[in-house]
């Protein structure tokens, strides 16, 4: 017979399977968020400073959490993502990184560090919030005030709208990947546009 055994191994790099993204908010449900942030800063001003940051840092629920007002670089316009050894945080992909701060997020920043000096950005008044979660349960009152379409994980969604946008206007899917804080740009396969 002329049928020929081949015996050598093969490698093959299996593909990771990622979880549906959360749902992308529409500008106009942003818009909503960010309004009703506004029109109650002065009795919650935790409220709006967590919607600004979710919305222009694309950053993660307790990278927000446990960021200190030391990492934030007003001058430079710039957050640096890095474990936070006085709250046991440590950065998801253990990589520091530096995060250009969007315009308006700056603006805020400086305004209202001025008018509310502090240790952390989202601050108690006295020091940051007991866990990550209270960040949740501050979207999710909003949302249900607002009466937009619920979202299992509120500050993920606002954070993969904020990635889907930047991968709309950026050709470099590296740094966009970067900048999200992911160690490789193909995890950037499961946001959608």
């Amino acid at each position: 017979e002329d049928v020929q055994v081949i015996q050598r191994q093969i490698k093959i790099k299996l593909i990771k399977v990622t979880k549906e993204p959360p749902a992308k908010y529409t500008r106009e449900e942003k818009q909503k968020f960010q309004d009703l942030a506004f029109k109650e800063y002065e009795e919650n001003p935790n409220q709006l400073r967590l919607f600004l940051l979710a919305r222009y840092s694309i950053m993660r629920r307790k990278e927000m959490w446990a960021l200190p007002k030391r990492h934030i670089d007003l001058d430079a316009g710039t957050i640096t993502v890095k474990d936070v050894t006085e709250l046991d945080f440590k950065v998801k992909t253990h990589v520091q990184r530096t995060i250009k701060i969007h315009p308006a997020l700056l603006d805020f920043m400086r305004k209202d560090f001025k008018r509310f000096p502090r240790l952390y950005f989202l601050d108690t008044g006295s020091g940051p919030f007991a866990h990550a979660d209270a960040l949740t349960r501050i979207m999710v009152r909003m949302r249900d005030r607002l009466k937009i379409r619920p979202a299992a994980k509120i500050l993920q969604g606002l954070r993969s709208t904020g990635v889907s946008d930047l991968l709309l206007s950026s050709k470099d899917h590296v740094k966009v990947a970067q900048l999200a804080g992911h160690s490789e740009a193909t995890m950037l396969t499961s946001y959608k546009n």
